[in-house]
């Protein structure tokens, strides 16, 4: 069901199928002031539609899902995912999952965070046991904390600021090296 009067609209059950990807997509609202929306998305072949569309060829499975609420002068995002087997040009990650959410203004990003976590990845001929990345966005000032393990004798902790400025500043708060021999 899909309807609109006047800048205000409701969709309910709006499922676009291929064998891509199935998006799904119901809220209400309206263009002028409030708005509720979420959505689905689930991967199909996604190879073939990255070369197909002439993107850049990448594969997984697994999909996600988010909502956006607000007006358009002041919409807060936010997504959840769980990606499995992701390839990417020379690189693979068995498990990503997370969640990013943002307010976004008209004309900028307000705030934000992204927790991101993947599991066995390999890039540049060297496996990665796991990352992980916590980062938020609080209208000048971005923290950003990362857990890198590449087994059991090598990971990497480190946690930064970044002040966004005229003259931005950066802030090395942590950094935590272990090699073991």
């Amino acid at each position: 069901e899909m309807s609109y009067n006047r800048q205000a609209y409701r969709l309910r059950g709006l499922q676009l199928n291929s064998p891509y990807f199935s998006l799904g997509l119901q809220g209400e609202g309206h263009l002028r002031g409030q708005n509720r929306l979420s959505f689905d998305f689930i991967a199909g072949d996604m190879q073939s539609f990255t070369r197909r569309t002439g993107l850049p060829e990448i594969n997984f499975s697994g999909g996600l899902s988010g909502e956006a609420l607000g007006s358009l002068d002041s919409m807060h995002v936010s997504v959840s995912y769980d990606l499995s087997n992701l390839y990417y040009d020379t690189m693979y990650v068995r498990k990503l999952e997370g969640h990013a959410s943002a307010l976004l203004s008209r004309d900028s990003l307000l705030g934000g965070e992204l927790l991101l976590s993947a599991d066995s990845s390999y890039g540049v001929n060297q496996w990665i046991e796991r990352i992980s990345l916590q980062s938020s966005l609080d209208t000048n000032y971005m923290q950003n904390r990362l857990d890198v393990r590449v087994n059991d004798s090598l990971s990497l902790n480190i946690h930064t600021g970044l002040a966004l400025e005229k003259d931005p500043r950066i802030f090395m708060k942590n950094l935590q090296l272990q090699i073991d021999t």
